[in-house]
């Protein structure tokens, strides 16, 4: 490489000329000599200084952010002269986390809940504020593991399984994130005040995993809490496109059937079929899945081995149940596909009786029904 660059040199003077036009202008001015210098050693100190103090430069100390946010509010002053004389002091820290989140310092709360846990102790009042900060700044794996700690230690939260879900939403396992959302959603104590946006939520995202027999439910679930205000034709207009792209019934003609309630009855009991196995089940139009016994589920060869599980809430309490897909689910004419169950464990007794199970609205919400006079009416969409 060297021989060649000499070769060129000889062959065209001007590049040796042009190549060190500083050495000769500078051996002319020892004033632009000196300057030179100067400029030299101010970039070798600036560098020099980049690299000792770096992390000061690109993020900003704590000391700085306590120093900014103290100017905020009395509440905010005291929680950083607390912190500087008690570093671990639990109530001071949570007030401090809240003046981060006012002045929109995303970064200064991750920094401060780490450095608290680190020096300190775990922290999980504070769980949901770390999660959604590093949610912000686009660090989802390192959301991950905090979201797995929230849900385990509040089980019982729908928000924390909802969060959970969030960060799986970013991470592209929509498996899980529409586990953690149906969780979510079946553990309100009163699911028919939970907003729209949560059953949407679910929806969109079963959507997007092209589960749209699935993506029907949790929307025809939302509508039966009060249909009259619900069933717009915007959510209509929705399930048919659902129903249409994810086969979800038999094609044909539409097709009908009248469920009587026997007079003195509490429940509306019925022959169907799963999987082309004939079993007895309860019609629940406020249940928002099929739920079935574990002996039936292995009659009907559904399996719920290495299945996922849900805590669902029964008139006994909450139970763990394992989750499975029905290939078929047959009542008189009408059929629907891919349908979501729940299987309970086999401790639990079931139903009573000779019950099977319970048809939900993962098997409802596939057709139209409607309640008269003591009559359930199931029909095919229109259209």
């Amino acid at each position: 490489m060297n021989e060649k660059s000499n070769n060129r040199d000889t062959e065209d003077p001007r590049i040796s000329v042009e190549a060190r036009p500083t050495v000769i202008s500078y051996s002319r001015s020892p004033i632009r000599l000196v300057g030179g210098v100067i400029i030299t050693l101010t970039l070798v100190i600036a560098v020099a200084f980049f690299v000792l103090n770096g992390d000061q430069i690109i993020q900003r100390t704590p000391k700085n952010d306590r120093q900014h946010v103290a100017t905020m509010s009395r509440v905010a002053a005291n929680a950083v002269q607390t912190l500087n004389q008690e570093p671990c002091h639990r109530t001071a820290i949570i007030q401090l986390i809240l003046a981060y989140k006012k002045a929109q310092k995303t970064r200064a709360i991750v920094n401060e809940i780490n450095r608290f846990e680190q020096l300190c102790a775990p922290l999980p009042e504070a769980r949901y504020d770390h999660i959604q900060a590093l949610l912000v700044l686009s660090e989802f794996k390192a959301a991950l593991p905090i979201a797995n700690t929230f849900v385990v230690e509040n089980p019982a939260a729908p928000d924390a399984w909802a969060t959970r879900a969030k960060v799986e939403e970013h991470l592209g396992d929509l498996e899980s994130a529409s586990h953690d959302l149906r969780q979510a959603l079946a553990l309100f104590p009163d699911p028919s005040r939970v907003v729209a946006s949560s059953w949407y939520r679910l929806t969109e995202v079963l959507s997007r995993r092209g589960r749209f027999c699935e993506a029907v439910t949790p929307l025809q679930t939302f509508v039966s809490f009060d249909p009259a205000k619900r069933r717009t034709q915007q959510i209509l207009t929705l399930l048919a496109d659902l129903r249409l792209k994810g086969n979800c019934i038999q094609s044909g003609k539409v097709r009908e059937e009248k469920l009587r309630f026997p007079p003195g009855a509490l429940a509306l009991v019925v022959d169907a079929k799963i999987n082309g196995v004939t079993g007895r089940f309860v019609v629940d139009t406020g249940a928002s899945n099929v739920a079935l016994t574990h002996e039936y589920a292995n009659r009907a060869g559904l399996s719920a081995k290495d299945s996922r599980v849900l805590t669902i809430n029964t008139a006994n309490g909450p139970i763990k149940a394992k989750t499975s897909y029905a290939d078929t689910i047959t009542l008189g004419s009408l059929t629907a596909r891919q349908v979501f169950v729940n299987i309970l464990p086999p401790s639990e007794h079931g139903f009573g009786g000779e019950i099977d199970g319970l048809l939900g609205l993962s098997f409802l919400g596939n057709f139209d029904f409607s309640l008269r006079n003591g009559i359930l009416v199931l029909a095919t969409p229109k259209g």
